[in-house]
């Protein structure tokens, strides 16, 4: 949305490739050569994308409303089948097992709200077919020990569902750009002598714009299942007699409310344990400042073996005992440290409650 804002100003945020894009752009070579060793037969042209400072090849855009191009689409390529027919082809890389066991529901029985990520890739076909007009899209996964590829059908209902909502977006968009117009903002944003530092200053404030916004804070909540659980395709079920049906629906019923209080007992936990997570952030912030350990390295001392990654996700796991984790912990009634960088200190007497648990 800040782009979408920045460019009602001629301007746009700074292009910089990384890794993380070459990468991807790599990936995408070893995806059309896994495509064409297992679809290659049935393929008479295949066309990829190609680079060129930076700029995409194959670029397209749906026209909306007085012929407004809100949505655009960069593929990876495309092709022609031994049919004649025109296909797209878009490679995604991923080492997720929720990733794996999403496209295999996908390919079984059609259903794409398994998993959030793989809604977004089927979100992002549905599009490129939408830009391109075209009506099927391969979305070739490269993951596991074998590559997978599923085959995603134009579904103009979604697309049209898809588009309202980033209509709704670009009012959003165009009312924060009203704001800055304003403020007076607009002077700064298309001056040629805006520095630097002015200029992430004002991306800064049309950041909190955008936070602040109906469109935003309605996405913060939003059921995407709920939201597009009718575009999957569905058998309906008979059932030949009322009673049966009647039993049934009391037992899925009886089902989705099991649920609902497993999920809730879930949730509950997790408050929880934000209290604890917030504490042992605090404890292993506290080490790292006394203790200039280094990154990867399995460190003993005493009883106690451990090493420290502050990539983990998990709070827990940073700072990870190599041991086993025991019932009991070991925990002093008044424990210090001195300014030493090397050993920590104990004042009085402590109870026994076991020892691995320092590290967690």
């Amino acid at each position: 949305m800040v782009n979408r804002v920045l460019k009602y100003f001629g301007i746009s945020m700074p292009f910089e490739e990384n890794l993380y894009m070459l990468k991807g752009k790599e990936l995408e070579n070893l995806g059309f050569r896994e495509f064409i060793k297992a679809y290659g037969d049935n393929i008479a042209v295949l066309y990829k994308n190609k680079y060129a400072n930076g700029v995409d090849k194959y670029n397209y855009f749906k026209k909306m409303e007085n012929s407004k191009t809100l949505v655009g689409s960069t593929i990876d390529g495309w092709l022609i089948n031994n049919n004649g027919d025109l296909e797209l082809l878009e490679i995604k890389s991923s080492d997720s097992n929720y990733m794996s066991s999403a496209i295999e529901e996908y390919n079984k029985n059609g259903n794409f709200l398994s998993s959030k990520y793989f809604f977004k890739y089927y979100v992002q076909a549905q599009m490129q077919l939408a830009c391109t007009g075209l009506e099927n899209c391969n979305l070739f996964f490269l993951i596991g020990a074998a590559p997978v590829n599923c085959k995603i059908k134009r579904n103009n209902s979604l697309i049209s569902k898809v588009l309202n909502f980033v209509l709704k977006c670009e009012r959003e968009v165009f009312n924060i750009r009203t704001e800055i117009v304003k403020n007076n903002q607009v002077k700064l944003l298309i001056s040629n002598n805006i520095d630097n530092d002015t200029f992430n200053k004002l991306v800064e404030e049309i950041e909190e714009l955008v936070v602040k916004s109906d469109f935003y804070q309605s996405g913060v909540e939003f059921d995407w299942i709920n939201e597009f659980v009718e575009y999957v395709e569905c058998v309906d079920l008979e059932i030949k007699t009322e009673q049966s049906a009647i039993n049934l629906e009391c037992s899925l019923f009886e089902i989705k409310n099991l649920k609902a209080e497993l999920n809730k007992i879930q949730n509950e936990n997790k408050k929880k344990e934000k209290p604890i997570k917030e504490l042992l952030k605090i404890k292993i912030d506290e080490i790292m400042r006394k203790y200039p350990l280094i990154n990867h390295v399995n460190y003993k001392f005493k009883e106690f073996v451990f090493n420290y990654d502050p990539n983990k996700r998990a709070i827990s796991d940073r700072l990870k005992g190599l041991l086993p984790i025991s019932e009991k912990v070991f925990f002093f009634n008044n424990m210090a440290f001195s300014n030493s960088s090397r050993v920590p200190i104990q004042r009085g007497h402590g109870k026994k409650i076991a020892k691995e648990n320092w590290l967690v």
